[in-house]
């Protein structure tokens, strides 16, 4: 009997998403009809785009132009958040048309659904993955940012970190970083992740997101990474991968850039994605941007955001389908996702 009884408890086991995902545009109500007329033709020609009225149907972005010359863009066209408020280079110079600049809007449209795709991959309380992250500062000074990890598998052990020179438990380290919400981080401070694959398993990671001018970044050249521990089952620095029981630092006191927070002020979100099996698809999509200036030099403009979210998921369902469930009946024109294959965990902070 597969139906469901009042009260019975349920759990994640397989993420379906469909494959023509796109970015939902809702035209502001202030616009002219002829603006929003040409503002549609613009948008039907960015695959990425589909547009609605305000109001009339749920989206995720708000097509319009800024009142004055004291907003973003100087009375620009351009696309904000629902509240109103600009996305970073998200807005024209004022006097352009709405159909150009609508039509300019097509590479910041693709890196919001690459975006979009990204965030659909967390899944830190269904992962069957053994995953914990510690997002740590560690100059001007040594403190714990953020921990996150994985909540079916999470291990009970303790987690020794610098914070005001004395350990803390893991349960005082998460009270402590959920009591603080968003962190506010300072433009120069340096940070590295501390990522521990505490199941049974190799993982293999990527490190994506998006800086606060909005633009895609990946921390994914790995010359620079290194382990916490030596053993003969170290991480393979080539494959990116990190053996049962191991902790890697990224990036590593040997990398001559890297981890080092930028400028303007803003958010900055980023995806830490595990996988049982390599990344194969995303791997060929980032070799395809031009090589960075130095060991551990992040990617700080990815031309291809979408190419490699779209990837990600790629790998994603190319590693479940071995294991899923046969009598599953899962569209063709779907991804399909086991839990117990991947692991998403996001960290987002405030850059000031």
């Amino acid at each position: 009997n597969n139906q469901l009884q009042v009260g019975q408890l349920v759990q994640e086991a397989v993420r379906v998403l469909p494959r023509n995902i796109g970015i939902t545009v809702a035209l502001d109500g202030n616009l002219e009809r002829i603006e929003r007329v040409d503002a549609t033709s613009a948008f039907s020609g960015i695959s990425a785009a589909s547009v609605v009225q305000a109001g009339e149907q749920p989206a995720d972005y708000l097509f319009g132009k800024a009142l004055s010359s004291t907003n973003a863009g100087g009375g620009g066209y351009g696309i904000f958040y629902l509240d109103g408020q600009p996305i970073p280079n998200g807005v024209g110079e004022a006097g352009v048309a709405v159909k150009s600049a609508a039509m300019g809007l097509a590479g910041k449209l693709n890196t919001l659904l690459a975006a979009k795709l990204l965030r659909l991959t967390a899944n830190d309380g269904s992962s069957g993955l053994g995953i914990r992250v510690s997002l740590q500062m560690i100059e001007p000074e040594q403190k714990l940012v953020m921990q996150l990890e994985t909540s079916r598998t999470a291990s009970s052990s303790r987690v020794d970190l610098v914070a005001e020179g004395e350990a803390k438990s893991q349960a005082e380290l998460t009270k402590t970083v959920a009591e603080a919400g968003v962190p506010i981080l300072p433009v120069g401070s340096r940070l590295h992740y501390q990522i521990e694959n505490y199941g049974d398993q190799p993982i293999y990671f990527l490190l994506l997101g998006f800086n606060t001018n909005g633009n895609a970044i990946a921390l994914y050249e790995l010359p620079f990474l290194e382990t916490s521990q030596t053993s003969e089952n170290s991480p393979s620095i080539k494959d990116a991968v990190i053996a049962p029981g191991e902790t890697l630092t990224l990036p590593s006191a040997v990398a001559s850039v890297g981890g080092i927070v930028s400028g303007p002020s803003g958010m900055v979100e980023m995806q830490l994605i595990c996988s049982r099996s390599p990344f194969t698809e995303a791997s060929k999509a980032l070799d395809a941007v031009p090589s960075r200036r130095g060991i551990g030099a992040p990617i700080d403009d990815l031309f291809n955001p979408l190419d490699v979210a779209k990837a990600v998921l790629q790998d994603i369902h190319d590693a479940s389908a071995n294991s899923l469930d046969s009598s599953l009946s899962i569209a063709a024109d779907s991804y399909a996702l086991d839990v117990n294959t991947w692991a998403t965990l996001s960290f987002l902070y405030r850059v000031v």
